[in-house]
Parts: C-alpha cells; sequence; structure tokens
C-alpha cells in the first residue's frame, strides 16, 4: 500500500514538472486561442415592434502563423429564463492580422436584441443580459467563445452614460522594438470607462510571466528571436473589451 502511494506521488510530481513546461502556460499561445470581444453598442436596448436593437460583434483569438479558422453560431445555449440568447446571430467574414509569431483573428457577426418582454431585469442592478457565442475551429485547437451582452430597458440613461470601450496599449516593451533575452518589465496603459474596474490579461508567443493579470508585470523571453506580446482588458460590469499587439526582437 506504502509503495502503491510513493508510486502514485511520483506521478503527480511528474505531471506538475510537465504541466509546468513553456508550452503549457497559460499565457504562451502554441495553439488557437480566443481572447475576449467587442460588441458595438457594449451595451443594448431591447428590441420594439417597430425598431430592432442590431448589435455587431468582433470575436479576437490568436493562433500559429499560417493556421486558418472556420466560425460557425454556437447553438447549445439552453439554460433559464435569466439566459435569453441573441435572436438572428449571424457569424460573418473572418479576417487574418499576422504579426511576428502569431497572427490575429478577427471574427464578425451580427445579431438582434429580443423584446423586453423575453428578459428578467434584475431590481438590483437594472440589466439584464443576452447570451451569445460563436465556436471556433483550427488545425491546432478549437474553442467556444461564449459572452454576455448587458441589457438595459429602453430610455435608460445607462445607454449613454456607460457605452463606451476602454482603451489599452502596452508602452514596454515597444512597437518593433529590440530587448535583451533577460527578464523584461512589460507595462500597459489602461483608461478605464463606464464606471467599473477592468481585468487584464498579457499573452506572449513564447516565455514566462510573473503575473499575467496586473497592468505591470515582468517577462523572461526563451532566448533570442522575435516574439508578439498581446494585452487585453475586460470590464467586469459591461464586459467592455480593449486589445493591443506588439511585436519585438530579442538579442
Amino acid at each position: 500500500m506504502r509503495s502503491m502511494l510513493q508510486a502514485s506521488l511520483l506521478i503527480l510530481m511528474l505531471l506538475n514538472i510537465a504541466c509546468d513546461g513553456e508550452e503549457d502556460r497559460f499565457e504562451r499561445i502554441a495553439k488557437l486561442r480566443g481572447l475576449g470581444l467587442q460588441t458595438s453598442p457594449v451595451i443594448a436596448a431591447p428590441s420594439t415592434d417597430t425598431s430592432p436593437s442590431q448589435v455587431e460583434f468582433t470575436f479576437y483569438a490568436a493562433a500559429p502563423l499560417g493556421e486558418t479558422v472556420t466560425a460557425t453560431p454556437y447553438q447549445d445555449l439552453q439554460g433559464s429564463l435569466r439566459k435569453v440568447s441573441v435572436a438572428n446571430f449571424t457569424v460573418g467574414e473572418v479576417s487574418y492580422e499576422d504579426h511576428a509569431s502569431l497572427r490575429i483573428v478577427k471574427v464578425k457577426a451580427t445579431g438582434v436584441v429580443p423584446p423586453a418582454s423575453t428578459f428578467y431585469f434584475d431590481p438590483d442592478n437594472g440589466f439584464a443580459t443576452a447570451r451569445f457565442a460563436i465556436s471556433l475551429v483550427g488545425q491546432s485547437n478549437s474553442q467556444v467563445m461564449v459572452g454576455n451582452l448587458v441589457i438595459y430597458p429602453f430610455g435608460s440613461s445607462a445607454l449613454t452614460t456607460k457605452n463606451n470601450l476602454p482603451t489599452i496599449n502596452i508602452t514596454n516593451p515597444i512597437k518593433d522594438g529590440t530587448i535583451n533575452g533577460t527578464e523584461q518589465e512589460i507595462k500597459a496603459e489602461l483608461t478605464e470607462v463606464n464606471d467599473e474596474t477592468y481585468r487584464v490579461g498579457w499573452f506572449v508567443s513564447g516565455g514566462r510571466l510573473t503575473a499575467r493579470n496586473k497592468v505591470s508585470t515582468t517577462w523572461t523571453p526563451t532566448g533570442a528571436g522575435k516574439y508578439t506580446v498581446i494585452v487585453t482588458a475586460r470590464g467586469t460590469k459591461t464586459s467592455a473589451f480593449g486589445i493591443d499587439v506588439v511585436d519585438v526582437t530579442a538579442n
């Protein structure tokens, strides 16, 4: 029995070592990975009988260079009456933005907000949510990206005061700059909007981060070569999303 326990502990140790490898670190993009999504408008009003409330969606993902991705609506969004889905949700164009070490994948979609009678508006915060999702399939991986669109009743002041996108910009390293291959401080400048806090996330094409959810952190590249660094910001209430990407060369 003791030998079996020791063997089990050894296996767990080996698994922990394997999972600590660079390929398995969450911040390192080695395969198709969803990054976040933007909606326009950020928050929306319900549709009325005479005026549909239309929304445009942009999904962001990252993938290895050369990888192609297909995108389709993800239909398995069953839930309670408080989990209403966006109507007429249609996935459109997939485009690519190539960087030094990976490509940014953008997927456009459109949808219509259901009428107010469909929603449960929480009396504590005044809003409801509508769900939407797409399925991404690439050569390296598949991902389902699910989002919640914040809905305020027609005429609410929040439809104007909270309908803004944040800006987040990488200030170090600089775009197309050169760095040494040792530990680097990386920083972003975030402009918060909509009277809410934001969750920051860093992603890199190689190396390790000491903390991936802070505006300022440290990054150690794996050695000389070209790298791509990504930072994202997402609002904790409205899900308003911002992203910035830079390429650097390590000596």
